[in-house]
Formats: structure tokens, sequence, C-alpha cells
């Protein structure tokens, strides 16, 4: 009986609450993007004809619960872009971290976003600018968070996800034995906030002209309260070999080194009415030098850029209707005979998303 007690005591003293949404996406583009459900780029374009395509999909659909005891928190989140057939999906963990708080020190510890480039434009595409401009994603980590307001500063360590360029099976990144050093600091007023980031990691595929080599980034970003309606808010970047945080146009890293800059902007405005509404763009580019490294090679992206805008309509408290039209155009060194060096895709989205 005094088990069961016990037991019961601290069962009530765990909070637990979930979390998400349900979406269904409906896409056309008018020429194939690089994944259909979502895009990230245009695939290399046909100077002879171009491919329509359509798209349904339920993945985007997000669970999370969310667990707390005292003051610690823990955070488990999927969706279901884990791979699978279309009508038979696979599980993708998003998150699973738990938040300790230490005095004025908060510990996290578990697979969460980056610390690097924190923000996101507000967009309905899954990958909300992956590959032209935006940088960071999400891995395994261990950081701490110092917050004494307006400043904070976050460091941590992270697993070093990264290619496999001499083709072992061993990710570089497991194969350098040291972990990717990630950091950032901002400072948060009322009506703006501005933060600088960075990441530093070795890699290391033996049996490679140079076997050692680095992915780096240094980043900057920014949200601005134009007023109690209008948002602008953005980021940029510049570093070297940064697959693994969707830049470089989603390039593999290369041992001497693929140099990439990019950014991104986005005004959203919401007059708290039942429409609301974002304009955007993004743009990632490969050095100069780097394009003339790979102009050998083909079919190689130079550049990717796009355009968006969004509308979004709430039909109740936690339901809403999107829709965005978003122009995607990607610049490719040393085309293919008959694709042409500049692909463009004109992009219709639909969304319906409930809340819960």
């Amino acid at each position: 009986m005094a088990i069961l007690v016990f037991a019961n005591i601290h069962a009530q003293e765990l909070q637990t609450s979930i979390y998400g949404y349900l979406k269904l996406d409906i896409a056309y583009d008018n020429h194939l993007s690089s994944h259909g459900n979502f895009i990230m780029y245009v695939e290399p374009q046909s100077q002879q004809k171009s491919a329509h395509t359509l798209s349904f999909t339920a993945r985007q659909t997000r669970l999370g619960v969310q667990l707390m005891r005292d003051k610690t928190k823990g955070i488990i989140e999927i969706d279901f872009y884990g791979g699978g057939t279309e009508n038979k999906n696979s599980l993708a963990l998003r998150k699973a971290y738990v938040d300790i708080p230490l005095g004025p020190t908060m510990l996290r510890a578990g697979q969460a976003i980056d610390l690097i480039a924190p923000l996101n434009p507000t967009s309905t595409n899954y990958t909300v600018g992956y590959g032209a401009g935006n940088i960071g994603y999400r891995r395994p980590q261990l950081a701490i968070f110092i917050t004494q307001m307006p400043y904070t500063f976050a460091l941590g360590i992270t697993r070093s996800l990264s290619s496999d360029l001499n083709a072992d099976a061993i990710p570089d990144g497991d194969a350098s034995g040291v972990p990717t050093i990630q950091t950032r600091t901002a400072l948060q007023f009322s009506k703006f906030a501005i933060g600088a980031s960075a990441h530093y990691g070795l890699l290391n595929a033996p049996g490679t002209a140079q076997e050692e080599y680095a992915t780096w980034s240094i980043n900057i970003d920014g949200k601005f309260d134009l007023s109690s309606q209008i948002t602008l808010l953005g980021e940029a970047y510049t570093g070297v070999n940064t697959a693994a945080y969707y830049g470089a146009i989603s390039h593999h890293d290369c041992v001497n080194e693929l140099k990439s800059r990019g950014g991104w902007i986005n005004l959203t405005y919401d007059p708290n009415g039942p429409l609301a509404f974002s304009l955007g763009g993004g743009l990632d580019d490969l050095c100069d030098e780097e394009k003339n490294y790979l102009a050998n090679l083909p079919d190689i992206r130079s550049q990717n850029a796009f355009e968006f805008g969004l509308v979004t309509y709430a039909l109740s408290s936690n339901t809403q209707f999107g829709f965005e039209i978003s122009h995607w155009q990607t610049k490719y060194r040393n085309p293919s005979p008959n694709n042409a060096r500049i692909a463009n895709d004109l992009r219709l989205q639909w969304s319906v998303q409930s809340a819960f």
C-alpha cells in the first residue's frame, strides 16, 4: 500500500500536455521541384519541355508532448517526414530533449533545434527556406543557456552530422572523434531582438587528399516589431561546408571547403482578424571560387533564390486555411545537354491546418 501511495504522489507531480496540429498540403508546380511535397530548389529544367506536378500530403501533421515536473521540462515531438510511401508514412523524431534549471543557467540535453540562426520565415512550405538562405536545423546536443534580460548567451556541443566523403560507411563527423561547437549571443528588448551566432566542427575522411576538413558558419539574426501588427525579421550567414545545416544549396561538403553565403527576409502583417499576411524571400549563393571549382561537374546548383506571399484565413480559433504563391529560381553551372542554365518554378500551395 505504501508503494502505491508513493507512486500516486509522484504521478500527481508530473504535468503532461499534448500539442500539435493536423495539416493537409496541396501543391502545384509548373516545373519539377526538389521534393514535390515541399521545395528547396528547382530541378534541372529541360529547354524542350517542363514537368507540371500536383502533390497532396498530410506528412507535416505534428504531434508533441510536454512534460513538467517542478521546473524541469521535457519535450517529445514528431511528424511524418521520416520516409515511407505517401500513404504509409514513417515517423520522424523532431525533438526529444529536457530543460533542467540550474540557478541562472538552463541546461538542455537531447535532440533540439540548433543554437545558430534560430528564426524562420512564416511560410506554409515545410522547409521554410532551407537551401535558399535559411540555415540551421536540429540535432543531438548538450547546451547551456544564460539569460539576464536583455542579454542571452548560449553555448553547446552537438553531434557532427556530415557527409561520408570517403564512402567507408562512417560519417566524417563521427570519424573526427570530436563534437561541433555552437554558440549564440542575443539582446532582446520590447520592440526588437538581435543575435549573432556561429558554429565550428572538424570532419575526417581518411584516404582523401586532405583527410581533415572543417565546417563553420557566422550568422546574424534580427526581429523587429514595427507596430503591434507588423513584424520584420531575417537572417544572413556565411560559411564553409554547411550542407548539414541546409546551406550551400544542399550541396555535399568538400574537403577543400565549399564556401557559401545567403540570407532571407520576411515581413508579416496580422491585423488581429481572420486574415493574416506574410511576404518574403531568400538567396543562397556559392562563392565565386566555388563556382569555378565545381564548373567541370554537370548540373551544379550555383545560386538559389525564392520570393513568396502567403495569406491565411482563420476559419475558427484553431483552424486556418492558407494559400501561398512562390517563385523559385535555381541557377546551374555546366548544365547537361538540353538543360537550361536557369530553372524556374511557379509554385501554388494550399493548406488546411487545425491546431489542438
